[in-house]
């Protein structure tokens, strides 16, 4: 790929991630506002990751060949991590040991212990979507890595959000706004670092399919 085609991709791939960033936070929304109505707690085990999946697969569609496959690999990775973080609970300890140690508040360090385990789980299927399904040959391994990395910023994002604002939300408006602005954000802060490398990866495996 030359200098002219590499530079006319950056509008595009900036538009990806934007858009990565603000269906990732929708999803969240959606999560969130169902988690605090009736669905409650169904809405994080086993829907959320679908809701995520489905909008991060419409931005992905118009980059990449087959990427439907996305949004299948997102929703069941986030209820096996889901249910591995529930098998992993006694992590809280740890996450008390810091609290006590370190200082901060306990949900803070629970949030960004157990957090990155259900995105390991989740990105490993989302790899072999990568890999296997869409066929990307370059740069894919880190993926995995980044989702985790991804995990920790999501659960301590959506732990000082809440900290810092959800009884103040709740107060003014309701429960399920507070939980649904969480939400968004926790996935927004997650989509910055995703959707940026995400974007990367569509670039580089283009250019290693034109030259």
């Amino acid at each position: 790929m030359d200098t002219d085609t590499a530079s006319a991709d950056r509008p595009q791939l900036l538009w990806f991630w934007l858009l990565w960033i603000l269906a990732s936070a929708v999803g969240g929304a959606v999560t969130g506002f169902l988690e605090a109505g009736r669905f409650q707690f169904l809405a994080t085990l086993v829907l959320m990751g679908f809701f995520a999946g489905f909008v991060q697969w419409l931005v992905l569609q118009p980059y990449v060949s087959r990427a439907f496959w996305w949004f299948p690999a997102t929703g069941i990775g986030m209820v096996l991590g889901n249910i591995l973080q529930i098998l992993l609970r006694p992590v809280g300890q740890l996450a008390t040991l810091l609290h006590q140690q370190i200082g901060l508040w306990e949900v803070f360090w629970l949030n960004g212990l157990l957090w990155p385990i259900v995105f390991a789980a989740t990105g490993l299927l989302q790899w072999l979507v990568l890999r296997f399904v869409c066929r990307f040959s370059v740069g894919t391994g880190w993926w995995i890595l980044l989702s985790i990395g991804a995990g920790v910023l999501y659960g301590t994002a959506g732990a000082t959000f809440c900290y810092a604002g959800c009884d103040a939300i709740s107060a003014t408006l309701n429960a399920q706004v507070s939980t649904a602005l969480t939400y968004a954000m926790s996935w927004a802060v997650y989509a910055l670092g995703s959707g940026w490398f995400l974007a990367r990866l569509i670039q580089r495996n283009r250019r290693s399919q034109v030259v």
